[in-house]
């Protein structure tokens, strides 16, 4: 009896060790979760608010890029679609109207940002006395060759001006007849460089065209008036009100 009295009693101590070492390890274990328990139920501070993103400002979509334009993205693609559009007026070679196309050009040139830094200055000459030249407004001192030799220095390159140079030359493309056009492919070598199109060569093109058309036009004009004794008579039959209205026709056509 006495036996198994001691038994149970060191069994009841064993217990109780065993129960205070337990409440030893538990009282550690929230010791430790404390300060991890009084950060968690802290007051957050406030978040200060996120400040508004300051707006771009530009005067046309194509001004608000700078350096090359992602056509990939849906401001990018919205970009190339404005700026290769054709200009209000349709043109053509054979019934030019320089004055307002160069008008209107320079105006899509502006909203494309082709003029920042602008694709038309054109170096012309040889050092040390080469200057640049604006395409736009002294296209009759540039030669063809002047803009190929400039343009070929980048139309391969990946950056902005050859971006520019095809939309350019889409525009264009858009913008003059199919006339004009099918006068403009028979010199196609001349603004398609391995595949890529050259907008300034084809502006010069078209210019160059334009202006051979407008000198044709000019001699048949000053010929007709220095037959003007011979048309009165053989023609018009001394008819004066004829004379004049014919005199009247080419004044009008030399003035365009």
């Amino acid at each position: 009896l006495l036996k198994i009295v001691s038994t149970r009693s060191q069994s009841r101590r064993r217990n109780m060790a065993d129960a205070a070492t337990i409440e030893a390890a538990v009282t550690a274990a929230i010791a430790a979760m404390m300060p991890a328990l009084q950060q968690a139920t802290a007051p957050t501070a406030p978040t200060a608010p996120a400040q508004p993103t300051q707006p771009v400002f530009a005067l046309s979509l194509a001004t608000a890029f700078a350096g090359l334009i992602d056509y990939s993205t849906k401001s990018g693609a919205e970009v190339y679609t404005a700026n290769t559009a054709a200009l209000e007026t349709t043109f053509s070679i054979e019934a030019p109207n320089v004055a307002t196309f160069l008008y209107e050009l320079k105006i899509r040139a502006h909203q494309a940002k082709w003029n920042s830094p602008s694709i038309f200055h054109i170096p012309t000459g040889v050092a040390p006395n080469q200057t640049t030249k604006d395409l736009l407004t002294q296209y009759g001192q540039i030669t063809i060759d002047e803009c190929t030799t400039h343009t070929r220095t980048y139309l391969m390159e990946s950056t902005r001006a050859t971006q520019d140079s095809h939309q350019l030359y889409v525009c264009l493309n858009k913008t003059f007849d199919a006339n004009s056009k099918t006068l403009l492919t028979q010199d196609e070598s001349t603004y398609l460089y391995q595949n890529r199109y050259d907008g300034i060569a084809y502006l010069k093109l078209i210019l160059t065209k334009v202006a051979a058309d407008s000198r044709a036009t000019a001699a048949a004009i000053r010929s007709k008036l220095a037959r003007l004794n011979e048309h009165i008579v053989n023609e018009c039959k001394e008819d004066i009100v004829a004379f004049n209205g014919y005199v009247k026709e080419q004044r009008e056509d030399s003035d365009h």
